[in-house]
């Protein structure tokens, strides 16, 4: 006899039967050929509680939202996460805590999670939505401004660290606190107009998702003169003679352009009115020294003032 289990008979001539129903089994005109496990049934019971899930953190891009579950019932259960922005899954955002990026921004954020456990049909339950995401905030530190604050020479703008990287930036150039036109690369090189003026440089950050922010740079001491340089200038002829013209090179000073101006001398005394490029010699510079001096102006810059040339005796007249 058997009990409690389930058996395939077969009667010769006969298909099997299977018999399952516990008592006394003879062998008479049945032979057991085997016997069969019992057959699971199909795991249809439902989990006693599954609670909607709730979002903790602030909606806001940047920063970390977190998915709280609740007290699933039986104990023992296993949480599966989807993060999703206006209703739409999000891909790859599959853990039970999600930071919020810039495509978020205006959308509301709800998550789904999903409970499972051995032997219980699996329940999924979404949370309420959030607000609409609001944009993040950069965060830098003010610039630095670094260079000779002299007219002429060029300042850098040091824009720092910005944050979450990466930030696009642009700048502005200020000068006693008037954008100065055209000045909007990391760089700036002082013209005239700065001289005894202080500057600043503004930087902006935008990205996606993010508001703007803007950090500005403390003031410079004022812009000093800047420092042109000078050359000696040079005479064309070495030998000339009464009646002849003299014309003097001022060289290459700078940086350019500058206004030169001329003075022209004999024996070191000043001729009047001897004030151009070329000068005539008459018949007082017969047997003197001609030199000329060169002085250099631009605006911005501190005056300068050449060597005079070197000493042009004055010959005979031309008969």
């Amino acid at each position: 006899p058997a009990t409690g289990m389930l058996f395939t008979f077969t009667r010769p001539g006969h298909s099997a039967a299977r018999w399952s129903q516990p008592g006394q089994l003879f062998d008479g005109e049945f032979v057991v050929s085997e016997a069969v496990p019992p057959q699971s049934s199909p795991q249809t019971r439902t989990l006693a509680k599954a609670p909607t899930p709730t979002i903790s953190g602030t909606a806001k891009v940047g920063s970390r939202l977190t998915a709280k579950p609740g007290k699933w019932k039986p104990a023992g259960v296993v949480f599966g996460y989807r993060w999703l922005r206006g209703g739409s899954v999000i891909d790859g955002a599959t853990s039970s805590s999600y930071v919020l990026v810039g495509e978020d921004a205006g959308k509301a954020i709800s998550v789904e999670i999903t409970g499972s456990k051995s032997g219980y049909v699996p329940v999924s339950k979404v949370s309420k939505a959030t607000k609409k995401v609001s944009a993040g905030a950069l965060s830098a530190p003010p610039p630095k401004i670094t260079g000779s604050v002299k007219v002429g020479s060029p300042l850098s703008a040091k824009a720092g660290g910005w944050k979450p990287a990466p930030v696009k930036l642009t700048y502005q150039w200020y000068r006693s606190g008037k954008a100065i036109a055209g000045a909007t690369g990391p760089a700036y090189e002082l013209v005239g107009k700065d001289k005894g003026k202080k500057i600043t440089v503004k930087v902006s950050g935008s990205k996606p998702g993010y508001a703007k922010a803007s950090k500005t740079s403390k003031k410079s001491k004022k812009v000093a003169a800047g420092t042109l340089k000078a050359v000696a200038p040079t005479i064309d002829n070495l030998a000339p003679r009464v009646g002849e013209t003299l014309t003097a090179s001022a060289g290459a000073g700078g940086p350019g352009p500058v206004t030169v101006t001329y003075q022209w001398y004999r024996s070191g005394k000043k001729i009047s009115k001897a004030t151009q490029a070329s000068y005539t010699l008459t018949a007082s510079d017969s047997g003197k020294q001609i030199t000329v001096k060169v002085t250099g102006k631009k605006s911005g810059y501190k005056t300068a003032t050449s060597a005079k040339t070197a000493k042009v005796a004055a010959g005979e007249a031309i008969p």
